[in-house]
């Protein structure tokens, strides 16, 4: 690359010009709870405030303009699938290329357009789908399209990235499209494509790679897969983790590529009698060496230069592909997709995923029992898995204050049967049932439902007590004869009888 004698004028002054008016920004300190897509659109509102993912998200039919992000966003493990991005962001910044030619209109396609002092953690991307047509300068990734001094670690992502370029300075990334970041223990599985639409005699400087297209970051214990398709008649600058790898700040900062694993292939062409042709499986082009490589693992990869130009390079094989789909379902800890495969050239790419989830038992398993005294404890669980998904206190039993008899007292003939009714207070009493009884069942008995029945002379309490022991009530009972009881007894027996 030709050097320019005004490179470190230009230097010097790339961060006074990099993010007007940022200086008047105050940081942000609210923290937002996201459960929903919605929650995700509401970022725009509060750019520096801090982030937690509270639960997976389905980004499927949600039109996402890319939006710039300056905070904290904890993904906390979650999941966000089907996220499909198919223009560029409305906010345009000052990016370079190699030999520090200035680009002030630059445009991104990502999740987060711009990330500056930004932190992004533990957070997996899966169906990721960047499709930009466009005439603009511009760069895109899965993640984040302009990122400086920002960090993105313990991230897992999973996509297609395409961008067919006009413009002049353009690049498609895995993780981030342009800048000065930190990525660490990510996962990235991406397709990667570019396709150069300018004429012949406009030459591009182009940049893909499968962690950043173009910067300077640093880069640890990334395990990278990339299928990288490149035609163009511009510049070609491309690798494994970073398509080229330059200073953006005057002043040195060390940066480090350790213990990366880079595995697949960048398939290219460059249809340029001045031709760069730059792949290489860790950094495409490395301008200034001033990250160190310590232990990295780049036995799987391939460059794969192509010196036929009449037809553009795609992982599509065919002209008229024939896709058979499978669609895998979606478990409690695992996604579901439709995978579409062709049938001819064995080409295959996923959509359409399915987040987890569990099928809840309808009834809830008690742990520990409640009593009077002390709450209890229960649980519903998976009924595929057997994972506890709920914990659930049980409240105190609540024992009866009061029982209402429907009669305090009755005066029966020997013999007659009437019934009692009882309502036991509170209720939401515990134990609802109650029990009978007969202080004398020489007088009076009474059976289980409150059915009394009249068995001789005299007096007696038929008693209603809660079965749970806190309440009773009772009924007194007098038991006589009729008067035709008494003539009858009277023939029968005289007076011996009475």
């Amino acid at each position: 690359m030709k050097r320019k004698s005004i490179f470190l004028l230009i230097t010097t002054l790339l961060f006074l010009t990099l993010l007007p008016g940022a200086t008047a920004l105050a940081e942000g300190t609210e923290t937002h709870y996201v459960y929903t897509a919605q929650d995700l659109l509401q970022i725009r509102d509060d750019p520096y405030g801090t982030y937690i993912l509270c639960s997976d998200i389905d980004m499927a039919g949600v039109d996402w303009q890319p939006l710039a992000f300056f905070g904290s966003f904890d993904g906390a493990g979650h999941t966000i699938v089907n996220l499909s991005i198919d223009c560029l962001s409305e906010e345009t910044m000052l990016t370079f290329d190699g030999n520090m030619k200035r680009y002030n209109e630059t445009r991104f396609a990502a999740l987060f357009s711009v990330a500056n002092d930004a932190v992004i953690k533990d957070l997996s991307l899966l169906g990721v789908d960047v499709d930009i047509t466009s005439d603009e300068d511009c760069f895109c990734a899965m993640l984040v399209g302009y990122g400086i001094n920002t960090v993105i670690e313990n991230c897992t992502l999973e996509g297609r990235v395409r961008l067919y370029a006009g413009g002049t300075n353009v690049g498609v990334g895995g993780v981030v499209g342009f800048g000065d970041t930190t990525i660490r223990n990510c996962g990235v599985k991406a397709e990667l494509l570019f396709y150069d639409r300018n004429p012949d005699n406009a030459k591009c400087e182009m940049y893909l790679g499968g962690l950043e297209s173009n910067g300077l970051c640093n880069m640890s214990y990334n395990d990278v897969e990339i299928d990288g398709y490149i035609s163009t008649h511009g510049y070609v600058h491309s690798g494994g983790l970073v398509g080229m790898s330059f200073r953006m700040q005057f002043e040195y900062v060390e940066k480090t590529i350790d213990h990366n694993r880079v595995a697949g292939a960048i398939h290219f062409f460059e249809k340029n009698y001045d031709r760069r042709a730059y792949c290489e499986a860790l950094v495409g082009e490395d301008l200034f060496h001033w990250a160190p490589r310590v232990e990295n693992d780049e036995s799987g990869f391939v460059r794969d230069e192509v010196f036929v130009y009449d037809t553009e390079l795609s992982p599509e094989k065919c002209a008229s592909p024939v896709y058979e789909d499978t669609v895998v379902e979606a478990d409690c800890h695992h996604c579901g997709y439709t995978e579409h495969r062709c049938t001819t050239c064995g080409y295959r790419w996923r959509d359409s995923y399915v987040l987890p989830y569990h099928v809840p038992s309808e009834e809830l398993t008690v742990l520990t029992p409640p009593s009077y005294d002390s709450q209890g404890e229960g649980a519903l669980y998976c009924t595929r898995c057997g994972e506890q998904l709920e914990s659930v206190i049980l409240d105190k039993l609540v024992a009866a204050e009061e029982i209402r008899l429907s009669e305090s007292s009755l005066a029966l003939h020997y013999k007659q049967k009437t019934e009692l009714s009882a309502l036991l207070l509170p209720e939401n009493a515990a134990n609802k049932a109650v029990q009978w009884h007969s202080t004398d069942e020489n007088v009076a008995v009474v059976d289980e439902n409150g059915a009394v029945t009249a068995v001789g002379r005299g007096s007696a309490e038929i008693i209603c007590a809660s079965e749970d022991g806190f309440a009773s009530s009772s009924c007194d009972i007098t038991v006589d004869f009729s008067a035709w009881q008494y003539i009858v007894y009277y023939v029968l027996f005289g007076w011996a009888w009475y």
